[in-house]
């Protein structure tokens, strides 16, 4: 048996929604890291043992389909595959880290033109606001092509509750 590394790759929406650290955890054991662009592309890399090159590559599909995989959901439609033959312990790295850009709460502050404590309440009182990909010590970060998105939407005035918020809550309120 030969060691290969598998480098994968896709479109939105393949991997349904399923966040990739899961994905991550659950190809552990080939060494799986992933990486996904401002754009929605991902990437994953991930070893494999092997007879052969093809065996590999159906193997790394294999795997990859079902850890991407969700009930009910299509399989994820691949748009890029790479095996080569691993270095002995060799761990998968992708070639490209691509890291999305981010807004804090003051930069969309400044972008929407309006007080940070506004952008507060959207975070906190708008579903349709992004949500954060990361909290930090410094806030949260938000992705900035989502936000622009958001931003970009004609919204009706007043509030509209997260939905874990039960309706009654805001029952009989003016």
């Amino acid at each position: 048996m030969t060691r290969y590394t598998a480098t994968l790759e896709w479109s939105p929406p393949a991997h349904g929604g399923r966040p990739l650290e899961q994905v991550v955890h659950e190809l552990a054991e080939h060494g799986a890291h992933a990486a996904t662009a401002v754009d929605g592309r991902a990437g994953l890399a991930l070893t494999v043992e092997a007879e052969d090159i093809r065996a590999a590559a159906a193997i790394a599909v294999d795997l990859a389909t079902a850890a991407l995989g969700n009930a009910g959901a299509a399989p994820p439609q691949l748009t890029g595959l790479s095996v080569s033959a691993s270095a002995a312990g060799g761990t998968p790295e992708l070639s490209t880290w691509v890291v999305p850009d981010v807004l804090r709460v003051p930069d969309i502050a400044k972008a929407a033109g309006v007080s940070r404590q506004r952008v507060q309440q959207w975070v906190h009182e708008r579903d349709d606001f992004p949500a954060a990909l990361i909290t930090t010590s410094y806030g949260a970060l938000y992705p900035r092509a989502a936000v622009e998105r958001w931003l970009e939407q004609p919204r009706q005035a007043g509030r509209r509750a997260r939905s874990a918020t039960p309706p009654s809550d805001e029952g009989g309120q003016a």
